[in-house]
């Protein structure tokens, strides 16, 4: 289905874009169908900036979902409404789709750059379309070794393939942070001048305020209203380990903080959560909801949010810290450890409460402080939310893609403003 709300005049040009996306693919998820429907929808029918010696481009949007039935309902639910159009992922794997995706292009092409949210979606759109200039995102470290070689392969230009351009690579790398950039270097081998840094953008009034008793006490069933409410994150959820954090939120409940803990059905390891749940005498709340999967509807009903990982180390997987955004916008205190990823957001003792990787007593202390100090608990809301409002912006987000768009399109080196890192990956005196 095509997106455009008015008609060019003489000195503009209308350039067709396509969103390939995969909801199904770990690196995509709800939050990043949302993260594209966001982006879509102030960019819709409006001019990329240009300078005087540039027409301005009317662009045009369609958006193809690849994967199943429950792929396309699953990036509906999050408002990516702008399409009509899907194509299977063959075995599972959307790369495999080439001959379908062909059909689709010959019926609804041409268009003057594709770009993927995934880098499966990437690899089906170099097999079928290698003459298209292309744009990846990458909002998540590699799933895999593998993978991050992949990219590789497919940035060198598909070299001996039968359909592959003999020329220079037409694809194009935009990361989500410097951490994820990072770590496709580290992983993939790809040279770092090959992936700019794009930082994202979301909309505001998605968050409901509103909805905060509902979830609380119909949804959750809290019933007092001194529990202090924490919510699991993760993208995707399965690198969330239900083991430890249920040790967690045993030792919140022996220090006599009334806590219950919000966690995605997706997480590992929760049969033995379930069994050291059990034998606990503490007076906590161990609660598994998929809507955390929409961090935009779940975490206004929470009053912080925990995210585990450590990327320092090569060959580790760390879960995409997008959902964090989220929990600093609805006001959430963010308490994690002090990975590459959330240091480059949250600065300790400013925005967050970070944490040394491993060191559970100390990931107790914070949520103690962040439960009973309600002067830092408010400098900490107010402190995220205020960075979030001023640097992660839908409008924002679409005015820096229509600038990489346009400068992709005219064969000139892409060149977007980069935000600054509110801790420049030092952090300090963690106890």
């Amino acid at each position: 289905m095509t997106e455009t709300r008015s008609q060019p005049d003489q000195n503009q040009e209308i350039r067709r874009i396509l969103h390939m996306i995969d909801p199904d693919n770990d690196a995509v998820g709800p939050c990043v169908c949302k993260l594209l429907a966001d982006l879509l929808e102030p960019m819709v029918g409006t001019n990329a900036p240009a300078d005087q010696n540039q027409r301005g481009h009317l662009w045009q949007y369609e958006t193809l979902i690849v994967g199943g039935s429950g792929a396309e309902r699953a990036a509906r639910s999050t408002g990516l409404t702008c399409t009509n159009d899907r194509i299977s992922a063959m075995n599972g794997r959307s790369w495999l789709s080439v001959a379908p995706f062909r059909r689709y292009l010959a019926q609804a092409g041409p268009f003057d750059l594709i770009q993927a949210w995934s880098v499966g979606s990437l690899a089906l759109a170099t097999l079928a379309a290698p003459s298209v200039p292309r744009v990846v995102y990458l909002s998540t470290h590699p799933n895999s070794f593998r993978e991050a070689k992949w990219l590789r392969i497919l940035v060198s230009g598909m070299r001996g393939h039968r359909d592959a351009p003999t020329t220079t690579s037409k694809t194009h790398i935009l990361a989500i942070s410097n951490s994820v950039k990072r770590a496709w270097v580290q992983e993939g081998g790809i040279t770092p001048e090959h992936i700019l840094v794009l930082r994202p953008g979301i909309n505001f009034g998605s968050i409901k305020q509103q909805e905060r008793m509902y979830l609380r006490k119909k949804r959750w069933r809290i019933d007092s209203d001194d529990s202090f409410v924490i919510a699991a994150l993760a993208h995707p959820a399965k690198y969330l380990d239900a083991r430890r954090l249920a040790s967690l939120l045993i030792l919140c409940g022996l220090c006599g903080i009334k806590t219950a803990l919000v966690i995605p059905g997706q997480a590992t390891r929760f049969s033995p959560a379930q069994n050291i749940l059990g034998s606990a005498d503490v007076p906590v709340r161990f609660i598994v909801d998929d809507l955390l999967n929409e961090p935009w509807r779940a975490l206004v009903g929470c009053d912080a949010v925990l995210m585990t990982g450590d990327d320092t180390s090569r060959n580790t997987r760390i879960s995409g810290t997008l959902p964090l955004l989220w929990a600093a916008a609805s006001g959430c205190i963010i308490i994690a450890e002090a990975s590459y990823a959330v240091s480059e957001l949250y600065e300790h003792a400013h925005s967050g409460l970070l944490v040394r990787f491993g060191d559970d007593r100390a990931f107790v202390r914070r949520i103690h402080e962040a439960a009973t100090d309600r002067t830092t608990a408010w400098r900490l809301r107010d402190a995220a939310r205020s960075e979030a409002y001023s640097l992660f912006s839908k409008s924002r987000f679409a005015n820096d893609f229509a600038i990489a768009y346009q400068q992709i399109l005219a064969n000139e080196k892409i060149v977007i403003p980069d935000l600054p890192s509110t801790a420049g990956l030092r952090f300090a005196g963690l106890a």
